[in-house]
């Protein structure tokens, strides 16, 4: 056991690219991440985890287990970024992390995780219920983060604000999940010296669906991770299970879009000065 931690964290948000942006890093020679041998994905989800104060940080320690410690080592878990908890959380263990966020247009990454759920069955109401009720439940103080937070996850500015109270704005990197469409990778190279790394231009490619992805098989061979492998397969017939009601899209309503149009304003303004970018195209 070593009692080294991650230099690095991907803090989310979901639906915004961060599976990309974890494979991309993976390519790096002198980048690591943990494996939670409990998942199928890769993401550790440790500090969010319900029996949090009934682990040991011990725990994680193990997810890093076999790494090369010269390395730069992360953990990619979306679900950190709005889980009230977590940054004070990490402070107590990793008090000069950096920290990752990336941002996608709200509405589209909403509708996102709502089709992902609409797609495997477990959503049966249509999307403006959904983010009412997800909406309704914000404004009445009740910050549920989980499964069905459509909206909660889209406000983005709420998040950062509770990072800074921890951390310094230093120790965190912002990026767009249209910086990935950089063929100059710009702000990825940005990353890298951000995490402490060589400046390497590794390879990104566009997959069927306009999804940005990275050809991460041969990489994951290449530094023999069997249970990565595992998670590539089990990927891949998630995927091919889940075509047939893939066949049917429901579309986003104007309602729905003028609703949320009018509910994130706020937010993508605060983001917008926080992190210096203009939102202006989130519309």
């Amino acid at each position: 056991m070593t009692n080294k931690l991650p230099d690095f964290i991907i803090c989310g948000a979901s639906k915004t690219g961060t599976t990309s942006l974890h494979n991309y890093l993976n390519q790096h020679p002198s980048i690591d991440f943990g494996n939670n041998p409990g998942r199928h994905d890769n993401e550790l989800h440790f500090f969010d985890d319900k029996l949090y104060s009934e682990k040991d940080i011990n725990t994680y320690i193990d997810f890093f287990s076999g790494l090369d410690k010269e390395n730069k080592w992360g953990d990619t878990t979306p679900a950190y970024m709005p889980a009230k908890d977590v940054p004070s959380r990490i402070l107590k263990h990793l008090k000069n992390v950096k920290l990752i966020f990336m941002f996608r247009n709200p509405i589209e990454r909403s509708y996102s995780q709502y089709l992902g759920r609409f797609w495997n069955g477990k959503e049966k109401r249509d999307f403006y219920t959904a983010i009412k009720a997800d909406a309704e439940r914000v404004e009445s103080g009740i910050l549920n983060w989980g499964s069905t937070s459509y909206v909660l996850r889209s406000i983005y500015a709420m998040h950062i604000e509770n990072y800074l109270k921890y951390f310094p704005k230093e120790q965190m990197f912002f990026l767009l999940t249209e910086d990935l469409n950089d063929p100059n990778q710009k702000v990825l190279c940005s990353l890298l010296k951000f995490i402490g790394v060589e400046l390497i231009k590794m390879p990104l490619r566009k997959d069927y669906q306009g999804r940005y992805s990275f050809n991460f098989k041969i990489d994951r061979l290449r530094k023999s991770k069997a249970v990565k492998k595992y998670n590539y397969i089990y990927r891949l017939i998630r995927k091919i299970t889940t075509t047939k009601n893939k066949k049917y899209k429901p579309t986003m309503d104007k309602k729905s879009k003028s609703f949320l149009l009018k509910l994130y304003k706020g937010s993508n303004d605060k983001l917008s000065f926080i992190i210096n970018r203009d939102l202006s195209h989130w519309v």
